[in-house]
């Protein structure tokens, strides 16, 4: 059996005050918390200016978790100006297959990763969608999930690809 460690975690603006545009105390506090984890794959929400500067930040915490590789989802800009961006990081034991996002049924975004795990034969995805309503489905559109996101959603993990709704898992 494989046993991997999965956390999922909201930054709040980058881990940066000012709305991701200034002083990163919080951002050095929450690095310190996440490396304690141990995490083989790691879900951030409010990846706030991460982006930027040939993703300067995303690079920085990577490198500072001591992670693998790193994934940003790029966000659809919100009403007041901002960015939502998510990113899925994976520890050296945790191989990428495939890496993509979904802006146009979510209100930010759902970033997703194929991955191979050690012992597992097949992919795992991961699903990350950042909180924020859904995007209602228009006449006809299938596979679409409708309604409003009220509360922010744990990553999902499934062997389909391309699941939206929580995958029922082997001897659940």
């Amino acid at each position: 059996m494989t046993t991997i460690r999965v956390v999922t975690f909201n930054t709040l603006f980058g881990g940066h005050d000012d709305f991701g545009l200034g002083g990163g105390d919080r951002w050095q506090g929450q690095v310190a918390f996440l490396k304690a984890l141990g995490a083989d794959v790691l879900a951030l929400q409010e990846c706030n200016f991460w982006d930027l500067l040939g993703s300067r930040r995303m690079y920085q915490t990577l490198n500072a978790l001591g992670m693998g590789s790193a994934h940003l989802a790029y966000a659809n800009e919100t009403t007041s100006g901002h960015r939502f961006h998510t990113v899925i990081m994976l520890s050296r034991r945790v191989q990428l297959a495939a890496q993509g996002a979904d802006r146009d049924r979510y209100h930010h975004v759902m970033g997703w990763a194929n991955l191979i795990l050690p012992g597992l034969e097949g992919l795992l995805e991961l699903q990350e969608p950042a909180p924020g309503p859904i995007r209602s489905a228009q006449p006809g559109e299938r596979g679409i999930a409708t309604g409003r996101s009220r509360r922010p959603r744990p990553p999902v993990a499934s062997r389909r690809r391309h699941q939206l709704h929580r995958p029922r898992l082997p001897g659940a």
